[in-house]
């Protein structure tokens, strides 16, 4: 096998073949194989033409060249079956190096860049836990107001908190509409007209109308508007800010 692909690929010790390269040396007998398969059958028409023509020398040089091309495509798919073989190896040590390169920048990623990053994590969770440690006393400081104004008896002076003065929105109710719709009315016994119940299809026209006769009126119909959805934002008591590394501080919730 290997002096077959050294026949095949003659640099081969001072660089191996890529995958790639190998598939193209595929593709290339394949094209090999099927000329001389080409010729191959060719070269029988020839032999038969001689034989019906009784000329023995026309066989013999028909099967010469047979031969020579039997020898041909021995040789083409010995190689195609070494190269076959040879490229699934390839593919399968070229998947292990990439393999091999991607865990090794992931390690140089770990080493060099997480440190940077964990750093930064804890100076921007230090900070943001002073924000969110500034809006948790202007809350407690807003509900021991709406406590005091309660006991006052000015409840309706109550103090909106956090969470629904700036992070929700309720959802708006859209206007009715006014829709025309025609419909059948059918006469009464009383000689007026009110809305047809009893509906047949029409033998002629294949339109629904009303069993007694009648006739078409428009009318104005009222459609509720719906109403939109609240809009609420996730609440901020719920974020945690653990310490990025192993004995750092836990920037939020703060112990008291």
């Amino acid at each position: 096998m290997s002096a077959i692909l050294d026949i095949l690929f003659p640099k081969r010790k001072k660089a191996a073949p890529t995958s790639t390269e190998i598939a193209t040396e595929i593709e290339r007998h394949n094209a090999l194989l099927a000329d001389a398969q080409s010729r191959l059958a060719a070269a029988a028409q020839k032999r038969t033409a001689a034989r019906d023509g009784l000329n023995a020398a026309g066989m013999t040089a028909a099967d010469n060249e047979a031969a020579g091309i039997r020898n041909e495509i021995e040789v083409v798919e010995i190689a195609i079956g070494a190269l076959k073989i040879e490229h699934a190896a390839q593919v399968a040590r070229e998947a292990a190096d990439a393999l091999t390169a991607r865990r090794a920048a992931a390690e140089r990623r770990l080493a060099a860049d997480v440190p940077k990053l964990l750093a930064e994590y804890d100076r921007l969770a230090a900070q943001l836990a002073t924000v969110l440690d500034g809006l948790r006393e202007i809350e407690i400081d807003v509900q021991a107001v709406n406590e005091a104004l309660h006991r006052a008896g000015r409840r309706d002076e109550g103090l909106q908190n956090i969470e629904r003065r700036f992070r929700f929105v309720a959802g708006k109710q859209e206007p009715d509409r006014i829709e025309t719709v025609e419909e059948w009315h059918e006469r009464d016994p009383d000689g007026s007209f009110s809305r047809a119940v009893q509906l047949v299809r029409d033998q002629e026209t294949g339109e629904m109308v009303p069993r007694y006769g009648g006739k078409k009126v428009k009318r104005e119909i009222r459609r509720s508007g719906r109403k939109r959805p609240d809009t609420y934002l996730a609440s901020l008591a719920g974020i945690s800010l653990p310490a990025g590394r192993i004995g750092g501080t836990h920037h939020w919730p703060r112990v008291r």
